[in-house]
């Protein structure tokens, strides 16, 4: 009897600690070779923060094509970075459909991004959707093989 309520302390940990040695090795899956891609948001000339800036791929139709995301600073400044596992800095060059959107509280508040967290609760898009849905995005972009940037100029209007 001792022995077998031994046996079933010894079996959970046992493949707990087979769990945690096997998942602690490299990564076998290839990280996509990204390039650096930059610019700045500015709407009615001002620049935008606490904006997230969206790459997709116009017609998703292979793995390969990923989408990558940026969040502007106070200074309106965005940079691209993609999530495959993890967060790689940088895109994928290619041609894109951007999404800018902006999140506002029932307030009037600007929910901001730069903490990390999610805001206390939902907000309401306050850009126009000519910006800000994926389906009427009057927004592209190219990133080219080398990498580079792009600023977007918004209107309110």
């Amino acid at each position: 009897m001792l022995l077998r309520c031994h046996m079933w302390n010894v079996i959970p940990t046992t493949v707990l600690l087979g769990l945690l040695l096997g998942c602690q090795g490299e990564s076998q899956v290839p990280l996509p070779d990204t390039v650096p891609f930059t610019g700045k948001v500015t709407m009615d000339g001002q620049p935008l923060s606490n904006a997230t800036v969206t790459f997709i791929p116009p017609e998703k139709t292979t793995k390969e094509e990923i989408t990558a995301t940026g969040v502007t600073n106070a200074e309106g400044l965005y940079e691209l970075s993609i999530f495959v596992g993890q967060r790689v800095s940088g895109a994928l060059p290619g041609k894109y459909k951007v999404r800018i959107s902006r999140s506002v509280l029932a307030d009037g508040t600007v929910v901001d991004l730069s903490t990390g967290k999610p805001p206390p609760m939902p907000g309401r898009e306050s850009l126009p959707p000519k910006y800000s849905d994926i389906l009427s995005t009057e927004l592209n972009a190219e990133v080219p093989n080398q990498g580079g940037s792009q600023d977007f100029e918004l209107t309110s209007k």
